[in-house]
């Protein structure tokens, strides 16, 4: 078997593979889907470009998990459009938000008409500095 014979063979294993993976179902209706329980070890996420704030910052989309924001004014952050989300299901987002070199900017949130669960149990709100 040569090179040639082992494109050939991998061209028609993309051809008849569906998109989506399974682990634990045969019918995938995602990417990856996986039923039971996954353990990861590590993971690695892509972060958005840093974004100053002004005094509004909307997070356009879901396309990230993980948003660093300086904070240049005195801020309202609004949390993404989650429509898109089942109802059974849930979007983890990470926010690192830092101050600028004024600091003491203050901060809300706006969670887009959805209702947010902080880790905390509250919103949390930016050191001084």
């Amino acid at each position: 078997m040569n090179l040639n014979d082992l494109k050939n063979i991998f061209d028609l294993f993309a051809k008849t593979v569906a998109p989506n993976v399974g682990v634990g179902t045969t019918a995938p209706s995602h990417s990856l889907q996986v039923v039971g329980t996954l353990r990861v070890g590590a993971s690695l996420e892509d972060t958005a470009a840093n974004a100053n704030s002004s005094t509004a910052y909307a997070i356009p989309d879901m396309s990230t998990n993980v948003r660093r924001i300086t904070l240049t004014d005195n801020t309202t952050i609004t949390l993404p459009d989650v429509t898109s989300v089942p109802s059974n299901s849930t979007y983890n987002l990470a926010v690192r938000v830092m101050q600028d070199a004024t600091g003491s900017r203050t901060l809300a949130w706006d969670g887009n008409g959805k209702t947010v669960r902080w880790e905390t149990g509250s919103a949390p709100s930016p050191s001084p500095n």
